[in-house]
């Protein structure tokens, strides 16, 4: 399941930088995504299922997800908010949002997974920033 949250964060994030629609990402990603090699490591192709709700679950339940985000944020740190946050993080958030909320897996599954998403690409206190945004929820 990691691979599949850390390839559905990797799409919604092409999605957003290209203006694609999310048909058009899923077509695109799949294709060329699973099973492919990066820099020499080959990429473990995601479970399709999983992948597909939580495109699905974040593109539907987008605005709610940014609510309850946004909640959680503000009550650990008042003064920051989502809509601040680069987009790649914004994304991580919104997909463990709706993993956690709609009681996808054990909730402390999905929040390791998705801080280990985190990790992934930021070194510093992002990880641990989706690990108390996504515990809050």
């Amino acid at each position: 399941m990691t691979a599949a949250r850390l390839a559905a964060v990797q799409a919604l994030y092409q999605q957003a930088l290209s203006g694609a629609s999310l048909a058009e990402v899923k077509a695109q990603f799949l294709e060329h995504y699973a099973g492919s090699d990066l820099d020499g490591d080959r990429l473990v192709p995601p479970d399709e299922a999983h992948w597909l709700m939580v495109l699905d679950g974040v593109e539907t339940y987008a605005w709610q997800l940014d609510q309850a985000v946004d909640a959680a944020i503000h009550a650990a740190q008042p003064d920051r908010k989502l809509e601040n946050m680069e987009i790649l993080l914004r994304l991580i958030l919104r997909c463990g949002a709706f993993e956690v909320l709609h009681k996808v897996v054990e909730k402390p599954i999905v929040v390791n997974d998705y801080v280990n998403v985190a990790k992934a690409f930021y070194q510093l206190k992002e990880p641990a920033w989706v690990n108390a945004v996504l515990d809050k929820l």
